[in-house]
């Protein structure tokens, strides 16, 4: 009988409690987008110029590509570019093959190599970027892969824009909490995108008394996206 009466003991002990739980206070939460952009005026811009010579045998190519980049160097020296602004972006020497015809059993042969050196050269003086690219085709350059324009203090409209970004997103939560009758609630979270400036080009005619440059706008953008309570 005793021992009837402790095992019924233990059972109650290990039986679950049984005790009332409240539901979690749900929620609504809602999530927007939010775009800000600020347009700044470009100062400064890269260019990409190359020399690329051909000749029969490794050493002259390398000689006579050294030669033609040497007054490529000495033109941008005497355009006022600091040699801090002037950066090697590649150097290649590669044979150059025979075309043999089809059906033709004998093997391609090295005719020649091409040496290609290119550079990245930072102008800080706009006005000065159509000369500069006329001068340098004159000095030995044979190739310009790209103008590029950029900033050189980008980050005071890259707040700006990210301030933009917020007050928009906010806007927005705003209105659609209102139009669905809620009350738009604490914040959540910012989360920020990728963040670039965006080249908009605007030919100006008093580029053209040399190379004529698309001289413009650049758009600072900047994105984010936040998470707000719904109460």
């Amino acid at each position: 009988m005793q021992i009837r009466n402790l095992v019924c003991l233990l059972l109650l002990c290990a039986a679950p409690l049984s005790m009332p739980v409240q539901a979690a206070d749900s929620k609504g939460v809602l999530t927007v987008s939010g775009t800000g952009q600020v347009p700044v005026v470009p100062d400064l811009a890269m260019i990409s110029v190359g020399v690329e010579v051909m000749a029969s045998t490794a050493k002259a190519a390398i000689s006579q590509n050294a030669e033609q980049m040497n007054r490529v160097f000495k033109l941008l020296q005497d355009s006022d570019v600091a040699l801090a602004d002037i950066q090697t972006s590649q150097f290649q020497l590669a044979p150059q093959w025979s075309n043999q015809k089809s059906g033709s059993d004998m093997p391609p042969e090295i005719v020649g190599f091409m040496v290609s050196n290119s550079v990245r050269v930072k102008v800080r003086e706009l006005a000065q970027l159509g000369a500069v690219l006329d001068a340098l085709a004159e000095s030995g350059a044979t190739s310009f892969h790209s103008v590029q324009f950029d900033i050189s203090q980008p980050q005071s409209p890259l707040d700006e824009a990210r301030k933009l970004a917020v007050a928009e997103a906010i806007r927005k939560a705003e209105l659609l909490a209102d139009a669905a009758g809620q009350h738009l609630g604490r914040i959540l979270s910012i989360d920020e995108a990728g963040s670039a400036p965006v080249p908009i080009y605007r030919m100006e005619a008093s580029l053209a008394r040399s190379s004529p440059i698309a001289e413009g706008e650049m758009t600072i953008s900047a994105d984010v996206t936040m998470r707000f309570q719904l109460d």
